[in-house]
């Protein structure tokens, strides 16, 4: 079954839609996600019968439309949004305390690692705003970032809801033409989730 998701402070012109993976393996996941990929373009454009076939790792979004997709074991999650407000957005899903906070010395600079301490959520928050905001840069630009220091994603909190990521060291001027995204997150019972996304710019 699929449901739509409201989260609190999420911006209300993302559709975002759920589902469990029917079994535990990359079919199923894929699948999942492609489901529920549908179900939210289809709350933002009408009737969608299927994505466009990828041209790389990336899923393909009809023409007018952005939008991403995670999933894992307990979740399948997908957000659209029109061009029209968005030029950018990327979503994560985690086990709220996936990362230990030795592993993410690995992947944060040492204002980051400040703000984790010894708590495994806050580094796996963090770490989960970093997928997000790597694959928001990555749509908007329309292409693969390969090879790119996790470090040089810095995600910046503004209050307890809301998050900023940078870029910052050599994937700066890679993404320059996207520039910082704002990043939301939400809890669903063991499962966090962020969204990280760049808005229109209106003239």
């Amino acid at each position: 079954m699929i449901q739509e998701l409201f989260v609190p402070d999420w911006p209300p012109e993302f559709a975002c839609s759920t589902t469990v993976p029917l079994e535990r393996s990359p079919t199923a996941h894929t699948e999942a996600g492609r489901r529920v990929a549908l179900h939210a373009l289809g709350r933002v454009a009408g009737a969608v019968v299927d994505l466009p076939p990828r041209t790389g790792r990336r899923p393909a979004w009809p023409d007018g439309f952005v939008g991403s997709i995670a999933h894992d074991d307990a979740m399948a999650i997908a957000v659209a949004a029109r061009v029209e407000s968005t030029s950018a957005v990327g979503i994560d899903v985690e086990v709220h305390d996936a990362l230990s906070p030795s592993d993410a010395s690995l992947v944060m600079r040492d204002d980051e690692l400040d703000f984790v301490g010894a708590d495994p959520t806050l580094a796996t928050l963090l770490w989960s705003a970093k997928e997000s905001a790597y694959k928001a840069w990555c749509n908007g630009l329309g292409v693969e970032l390969d090879r790119v220091d996790p470090r040089d994603i810095h995600i910046g909190r503004l209050d307890t809801s809301r998050l900023v990521a940078r870029a910052v060291g050599d994937l700066a001027p890679r993404v320059a033409a996207i520039g910082p995204l704002q990043v939301r997150w939400g809890r669903v019972g063991e499962l966090v989730l962020t969204l990280a996304w760049r808005a229109k710019v209106r003239g």
